[in-house]
């Protein structure tokens, strides 16, 4: 592993993952984060909406900034970084998911109310 580079990069990257991690972009009652501005892969728009895509990103980034932040002794950051991810990950199961003929399905999304 480069380790200088992780020690020069980790600051501005939790800085980045930590300005989402609020009520703004995060709903605790969904536990998803909101995107302000997706655009449709189809259709010449922008949604916004709480998405599989923008979830499933910000889950696997808090997952690796806990690694990076566990590697480098911020343990706060770890902790905070687990902790969303937790949340975020039962919030994909929990609030994108539906039942189709009695199976469950992963939804692509879901206004923002």
């Amino acid at each position: 592993k480069d380790t200088n580079m992780l020690k020069t990069f980790y600051p501005v990257a939790a800085r980045f993952v930590k300005y989402y991690l609020n009520d703004t972009f995060y709903n605790a009652t969904l536990g998803l984060l909101w995107n302000p501005n997706l655009e449709h892969s189809r259709y010449p728009y922008y949604m916004s909406c709480y998405d599989q895509v923008t979830n499933m990103w910000a889950l696997q980034a808090l997952l690796s900034m806990q690694a990076a932040a566990q590697s480098l002794g911020h343990t706060a950051d770890a902790v905070l970084f687990a902790q969303y991810a937790g949340f975020i990950g039962d919030g994909i199961e929990r609030s994108l998911t539906y039942s189709y003929d009695g199976l469950p399905m992963f939804a692509e999304l879901r206004e923002k109310a």
